[in-house]
């Protein structure tokens, strides 16, 4: 018996000493990092050492990344290859290597220039030409989609509300979940790379200016809004091309002034290419109006001239883009 119970407890101190070469004792690295947005690529040094000190024979290491939208994550060499992307914020990595976990928080500062000086955080542009030649794709089938079958996500059925509506559901996910709540008539989109509504860099959801000035970080929730007028879209948050269509691209805008429409003398359409354009009637004699979409050549000869797109016609503002595409 005697020589039975020691031959067990010689087992499991083999079995103890073996474990202590094979396995992870402790994970070794920072318990907290700070990055910056657009800063770069930081390695952080990830060590995994047995009971002695030594690497164990088993370190099978998997890092899970709780927030995705904020880092890109690799691993090579024993290091942690951290590239914060556009969003400013706080996630955490899971670190496991069986039978350890450990958790590192990673903190994402905001970058907050305005190199072009246009008033639009750097951050909050689409700076890639697949994105930006997407967005207007995305912009303008959004825009055309509505007038077969209205959406029930689009609240305000006017110029300007058209406008914004295709603006903010460009930059979403087009998912299952989109389609669903959509109900339109669209199909095989794809989505901007850069960022996505509503976790746009610095704005969230206020996608709109809304006063003048410089950017200023300080001043961020009262400078743009979710809603922004036919005239504030004009004064804020477009660039000026000129008044002939030469230079346009699909999903610019166009725009119309006429001080003795009182209340809403701004009115602004959408240029779809090809000569053509997409708009919102606004309301008709009490009506709620209608979209429609026709050849520039055929908005000449409006039987109201103040409606012609032509550099004679005061009324006429010309073509502009979204600063985000510039």
């Amino acid at each position: 018996m005697k020589l039975k119970g020691f031959s067990w407890f010689f087992i499991i101190l083999l079995f103890f000493f073996m474990s202590s070469f094979t396995f992870p004792w402790k994970i070794e690295s920072p318990e907290q990092v700070k990055l910056q947005v657009l800063g770069g690529r930081k390695t952080i040094p990830i060590k995994i050492v047995n009971l002695w000190g030594f690497s164990p024979w088993i370190q099978r290491l998997r890092i899970k990344t709780h927030d995705r939208d904020l880092l890109e994550v690799g691993f090579a060499s024993n290091q942690l290859q951290l590239s914060p992307k556009l969003l400013e914020g706080k996630t955490e990595l899971m670190i496991r290597s069986f039978p350890l976990i450990k958790y590192l928080i990673v903190e994402i500062d905001p970058y907050l220039e305005d190199l072009d000086h246009d008033g639009f955080p750097d951050v909050a542009e689409l700076k890639t030409e697949s994105d930006r030649q997407l967005f207007r794709d995305l912009f303008v089938n959004i825009a055309r989609s509505q007038i077969v079958q209205e959406s029930e996500l689009w609240k305000e059925k006017d110029c300007s509300g058209l406008v914004r509506f295709a603006y903010r559901e460009a930059l979403k996910k087009h998912d299952k979940e989109w389609f669903q709540s959509f109900q339109g008539k669209l199909e095989g989109l794809f989505d901007i790379q850069s960022f996505n509504y509503p976790r746009v860099p610095l704005l969230k959801t206020n996608l709109f200016r809304i006063k003048p000035g410089p950017f200023r970080y300080e001043t961020i929730d009262t400078d743009f809004s979710v809603f922004a007028s036919a005239q504030y879209l004009l004064s804020h948050n477009v660039v000026f091309l000129g008044r002939n269509m030469q230079g346009a691209e699909r999903g610019d805008l166009i725009f119309f002034y006429h001080p003795d429409f009182f209340n809403f003398p701004y009115h602004v359409m959408i240029y779809a290419g090809k000569g053509k354009v997409i708009y919102h009637t606004g309301a008709i004699e009490g009506q709620e109006g209608y979209i429609q979409e026709i050849l520039l050549e055929d908005l000449k000869k409006h039987p109201n001239r103040r409606w012609w797109p032509v550099q004679e016609n005061p009324n006429f503002l010309g073509f502009y883009r979204f600063k985000i595409l510039e």
